[in-house]
């Protein structure tokens, strides 16, 4: 694809679920065979996190059907984040 490094980015190889990067993320849920929902944003305001979170917790379907996981980013310097 234009712009993207493909000897940087390829495409799975398919052992992905035998990882220790999955395994550290799944060792929390309950159902880690679950598809899952991947929102990966710095911790912005604009982002909207809270409406997923709120979507999804009202949501008994989306719950059954998938996990969530938000990867928020981090801050050099936590007097950088937005007042809540």
């Amino acid at each position: 694809p234009p712009g993207t490094n493909v000897q940087q980015f390829t495409p799975p190889k398919g052992d992905e679920l035998q990882s220790e990067l999955f395994n550290r993320i799944t060792q929390h849920l309950d159902e880690p065979e679950k598809p899952m929902i991947l929102a990966l944003s710095r911790p912005d305001k604009r982002k909207n996190i809270v409406s997923l979170i709120e979507a999804y917790g009202q949501s008994e379907i989306l719950q059954q059907h998938a996990n969530v996981l938000i990867i928020a980013g981090n801050r050099d310097d936590i007097d950088d984040l937005e007042r809540g």
